[in-house]
């Protein structure tokens, strides 16, 4: 997780499970704080990915979630399957935009 200031709480190091809201105060250098309320929602999806796009699709029903032109707007890592979780990560490639 990124932040900007002095100090988050909790650490943004330890892995946590964002099904339900999680709770974060970052700390500015002026000692100022400011409290964010996280959560993520996901749907289950396919990944298919070749040489031109990434798409995904519902694992559901097989509509098309989102795609993209591969090394156009975002990085994909390799996918890694582990203790029965499928998991890509997926990066802008400029987050300042």
């Amino acid at each position: 997780m990124a932040f900007k200031g002095v100090r988050i709480e909790p650490l943004s190091s330890v892995t946590k499970d964002f099904r339900t809201v999680k709770t974060f105060t970052v700390t500015a250098r002026n000692s100022t704080k400011k409290t964010y309320y996280v959560s993520v929602h996901y749907r289950d999806a396919i990944f298919i990915g070749g040489l031109v796009q990434l798409l995904a699709l519902d694992s559901k029903d097989g509509s098309l979630l989102w795609k993209d032109n591969l090394n156009q707007n975002f990085v994909y890592s390799n996918v890694v399957h582990t203790n029965q979780q499928t998991t890509l990560h997926v990066a802008k490639k400029n987050p300042t935009t």
